[in-house]
């Protein structure tokens, strides 16, 4: 058994209408996510670096009972209009490599020229189906602006948020996938993105 994800990205026009879909499996889960796993599983602490380049930890338990706060270390924040958070796009073309920490060139959140809206990142319940369990993760991006947007990688990030909301320091937002895709898409002015990724394993 190993842990697969696919990605679908999924261009429709203006009026909704699908006009180009990218099917294909994920090979490109970076360091952090295998690092992440690793905290998790043997609750403990383990390498990260996050968006900027920091290097941090991921924290697999509380890191101070006593004082009532911990991380959250493993959660994928789903607000609209976060380009930090949940699945990003960019416009880089370089191949991945295990030690991606962002994307190349990511596409900012916004409703101007060369910039996409970010729409709220959802998160779907476990599923079983057709001997795969799996749980999906997908977002809208829309291009308000006046000019075409195109976008060639596509990344999913994690941010730690602290319980009770505690004002200690937080390490930043970590990049855990990042894919390139196989032939970008452009979206013209009122065109949007769906990408979805499917993390799944054998059952």
């Amino acid at each position: 058994m190993r842990v697969k994800a696919e990605v679908m990205c999924e261009l429709l026009d203006k009026d909704s209408r699908i006009v180009k879909v990218l099917r294909f499996e994920s090979r490109s889960f970076v360091k952090n996510f295998m690092n992440m796993l690793y905290a998790i599983l043997c609750k403990t602490t383990s390498p990260a670096k996050d968006l900027d380049g920091n290097n941090t930890q991921w924290v697999g338990a509380a890191e101070n009972k006593t004082g009532h706060w911990c991380h959250y270390n493993f959660k994928i924040i789903l607000d609209e209009g976060r380009d930090d958070a949940g699945i990003i796009v960019g416009s880089g073309s370089t191949a991945v490599t295990p030690d991606d920490y962002r994307l190349e060139s990511k596409i900012p959140h916004g409703d101007g020229d060369n910039q996409l809206h970010y729409y709220e990142t959802q998160l779907l319940d476990p599923a079983v189906a057709d001997g795969e369990a799996e749980v999906k993760v997908r977002r809208a991006f829309i291009n308000y602006g006046s000019v075409p947007v195109t976008v060639s990688e596509v990344g999913l990030v994690n941010n730690p948020v602290h319980y009770y909301e505690d004002v200690h320091s937080m390490p930043g937002p970590r990049l855990l996938a990042r894919d390139v895709l196989s032939s970008p898409v452009t979206l013209d002015p009122g065109c949007s993105l769906h990408v979805t990724y499917r993390i799944y394993v054998g059952v």
